[in-house]
């Protein structure tokens, strides 16, 4: 019911229709399921004024990725996948779903084995792969300002060009992400001689 509900004109009879049988189905009130469908539909347009209709998936149009863990073991299909721009928007969508009482999961590269990414149900589930790019590269100090999202190879492979190194390897070079390395405290290839990431971030 839940996920059919958001696949249907979100301001029509019909979604209130719908609202109304899954409510029943699941002890509760007509009333309650619209005003729900009213607070998901209010919820959900005001995430799309912030990353625009492309970047605000729902139901069968998230990509199965967002749903699940490396092994396939957990899934959970969230309420809705969000793909904010800047940092900005990461902020104004964080803002909104306080507001509105949201649980959210942020995702990354998706590669974590522990199914930390996946959703847990009724959560919207951030995803940072949009908030990609290196922002400055200090060679006096010796220092790399990148975004959240960006992929740790690319990442790597601007301090080699400019004669530095950033320390921390992993297998999933290429897929995983600056700001999932970052919050999980990633170890890597070379955790021995270099020690964990938030070794190598400064503040």
């Amino acid at each position: 019911g839940a996920k059919e509900e958001r696949r249907v004109d979100r301001s029509g009879a019909h979604a209130a229709d719908l609202s109304k049988s899954a409510c029943c189905r699941a002890g509760l009130s007509p009333g309650t399921a619209l005003n729900n469908a009213h607070a998901m539909s209010a919820l959900l347009d005001e995430l799309t004024r912030i990353v625009g209709a492309t970047h605000l998936l729902t139901g069968i149009d998230i990509p199965p990725q967002h749903c699940t863990d490396w092994f396939q073991t957990h899934s959970c299909e969230p309420r809705a996948l969000v793909r904010p721009g800047t940092p900005d928007e990461v902020a104004q969508v964080m803002a909104i779903c306080h507001r509105h009482d949201q649980p959210v999961t942020p995702q990354g590269g998706l590669t974590g084995l522990v199914a930390g990414a996946v959703p847990a149900q009724g959560d919207v589930a951030l995803s940072l792969t949009r908030l990609s790019g290196i922002e400055e590269l200090d060679t006096s100090a010796g220092t790399i300002t990148v975004l959240a999202g960006t992929p740790l190879q690319t990442v790597q492979e601007a301090a080699r060009a400019a004669g530095l190194l950033l320390a921390v390897d992993l297998g999933a070079r290429g897929s995983c992400q600056i700001g999932g390395n970052v919050a999980t405290n990633a170890g890597g290839n070379r955790v021995i001689r270099y020690g964990m990431f938030r070794d190598q971030v400064l503040g």
